[in-house]
């Protein structure tokens, strides 16, 4: 005997559409079992397939990347934060090249005369006391750190990131401060003692922190 569905004898055309059209979406999901109580979809699928999704994401962002998990990781400290790297000697290196950061790292009396460190980190390091004759730090993050009696002569720190760094007693004469975004109180101090032209930007040392 075919049942007749009461509903849509006194349903109007728009309502027997729209009731069609909902029957329809429901018949999938009750064939599977996949509907609650109130016709929709179990939370605990929900769930899964949320799930699904995510772990789909991070497998395509790994795979367009072309990076290896481990390597995305972003180093928060470096070797001389753990082993002490005071007085030792890396003049003339290019450490940019080299991929060498020195992030929150001990590095004490240390020699970076003539290196190139364009972007290289020092973040948070303790430099007291290095040398940096005619290094180049331009872009270098220099955020934090401890520059006391460092001898900065003839470097290069044209857009250098040096929030909260410290100089007090620096030397830096002939060095290139342009671009670098200072303190008053730091930048005051250091038009105390600035002094010089460096020799390869030809940039005055006062211009280049705006000494007036």
């Amino acid at each position: 005997m075919l049942a007749i569905n009461s509903t849509c004898l006194h349903a109007t055309p728009f309502q027997k559409q729209k009731l069609t059209t909902l029957q329809m979406r429901r018949a999938p999901a009750r064939a599977s079992g996949k509907l609650d109580g109130i016709g929709k979809p179990a939370a605990g699928d929900v769930h899964k397939a949320m799930l699904g999704g995510l772990a789909a994401g991070v497998l395509l962002i790994s795979s367009v990347s072309g990076v290896p998990e481990a390597a995305q990781a972003i180093p928060q400290t470096s070797r001389c934060a753990t082993e002490s790297c005071e007085d030792e000697d890396y003049s003339g290196r290019n450490l940019t090249k080299e991929g060498a950061y020195f992030t929150k790292g001990t590095i004490k009396r240390a020699n970076f005369d003539d290196v190139y460190a364009v972007g290289v980190s020092f973040f948070g390091a303790d430099a007291t006391g290095a040398t940096f004759r005619n290094a180049n730090l331009a872009s270098a993050d220099l955020g934090q750190a401890n520059f006391n009696r460092a001898d900065l002569t003839g470097a290069i720190l044209e857009g250098a990131f040096v929030g909260s760094a410290r100089f007090n007693n620096a030397i830096i004469k002939d060095s290139d401060w342009s671009d670098v975004i200072l303190r008053s109180d730091v930048n005051a101090d250091l038009c105390d003692v600035a002094e010089g032209t460096n020799p390869v930007t030809g940039v005055d040392t006062r211009e280049s922190l705006l000494c007036f």
